[in-house]
């Protein structure tokens, strides 16, 4: 419906966003009607779902008829994941290039896995820059973390897969004047004002319907401000408590913050976008503290998934109350996601191991698991290993 009122406004024309390296890589899905191409396409995208939604859960730990669980909800009640099969958009593959890339960063992988999360990031920003907040948001972390030649293999794989995405894009088109004209219309796309009835759903569109002012670049400013504050605060704490959000679990947390930020301060906000807050509504849903954080999340969470169907199957044009169901639970979700990235440890400065620092045949094994205030601690005790 939001299509035909968008076509039906602008005299049956519709702007086109997408990169030309998005229509490029198309190609590969031109079989010889558009009926087996779409099925395949759409085949593609659900194995990415899927994938993604296996991996994330794998990652938090999340038992397997819990992750099941999610599946099921996600492919039956989640009306961003119908809007985006029915529309044939690609926020299916953008969601396993995020989840991917945030897992590849992990610490205790090689530089090379930092090269291909760099590589699939710099890929998926070039089909549509949607995620480009994503490997920002990632070098940064690598950064600040003291991983310094992760964050170089991590750009050198950014820029080789983006001068890919270019060269690649321009042999098709016969030339680099599709760049120069898509760089051209940008800027028509971005004046050009949809409101929530055509199917805007971002807060930013909530807001200027409101009060009739574009906020998108003022959102944009102050969670980078509060981003920012967070990764300062919680470089101030080095002992802080981890709350689910230690180092392994830190790239998933910035790119699913990266995605966030996206869809609440983006100028264009469709309701397939929101597929994009999967990751980091899992993270907070999955959370392994309790008391009132974990409450939050798991209302925002299952508003995020279920709210909209609901409010569809009752009122389908109630537009502006399916827009407040899904901003709200994400600013609930981002808001928790900065909680717990200002509250994260720091990793200690890596330094060249001492052979001779610790005594031979001894280990630090698990004890027991004590459950604190904000999450769980780990107790250690030394083993004798020594034959």
């Amino acid at each position: 419906m939001a299509t035909a009122i968008v076509l039906s406004e602008n005299r049956g024309e519709m702007e086109v966003a997408a990169s030309p390296f998005l229509y490029a890589s198309m190609v590969v899905f031109g079989l010889s009607d558009y009926e087996t191409s779409y099925l395949l396409f759409a085949l593609v995208s659900l194995l990415a779902l899927v994938a993604a939604i296996l991996l994330l859960c794998r990652h938090l730990l999340v038992p397997f008829h819990w992750t099941l669980v999610l599946l099921t909800i996600v492919a039956s009640q989640f009306e961003p994941l119908s809007s985006d099969v029915r529309v044939g958009n690609i926020n299916q593959l953008h969601l396993a290039a995020v989840v991917g890339a945030s897992l590849l960063v992990s610490p205790g992988r090689r530089h090379l896995a930092s090269f291909a999360a760099g590589t699939l990031l710099g890929f998926a920003a070039a089909l549509k820059p949607n995620v480009l907040l994503v490997p920002v948001f990632l070098l940064v972390g690598l950064w600040l973390d003291g991983r310094r030649a992760s964050a170089a293999a991590f750009l050198a794989g950014l820029l080789a897969s983006t001068a890919a995405a270019f060269a690649g894009a321009a042999a098709f088109f016969g030339g680099w004047k599709c760049w120069l004209a898509w760089r051209d219309v940008l800027p028509t796309l971005l004046t050009a004002r949809y409101g929530v009835a055509q199917g805007n759903f971002g807060l930013a569109a909530l807001v200027h319907q409101a009060v009739g002012v574009d906020v998108s670049a003022v959102i944009l400013l102050l969670l980078l401000f509060l981003l920012a504050s967070a990764l300062w605060r919680s470089r101030r704490n080095p002992a802080g408590t981890p709350a689910g959000s230690e180092s392994g679990r830190a790239g998933l947390l910035l790119a699913g913050l990266g995605c966030a930020f996206m869809i609440l301060s983006g100028p264009y906000v469709w309701i397939h976008y929101f597929v994009l807050a999967l990751p980091l509504g899992a993270y907070v849903f999955f959370r392994p503290d309790f008391g009132l954080p974990r409450t939050a999340g798991f209302v925002a969470f299952g508003l995020l998934l279920v709210s909209t169907t609901l409010v569809q199957t009752v009122a389908p044009e109630a537009f502006v109350l399916q827009a407040l169901l899904l901003d709200l639970p994400v600013l609930v979700i981002a808001g928790l996601g900065l909680r717990d990235l200002a509250r994260r440890a720091q990793p200690a400065p890596s330094r060249p191991q001492d052979p001779g620092s610790r005594p031979p045949g001894l280990c630090y094994v698990p004890r027991e698991n004590e459950a604190v205030s904000g999450g769980i601690r780990e107790q250690y005790t030394i083993r004798d290993l020594t034959p």
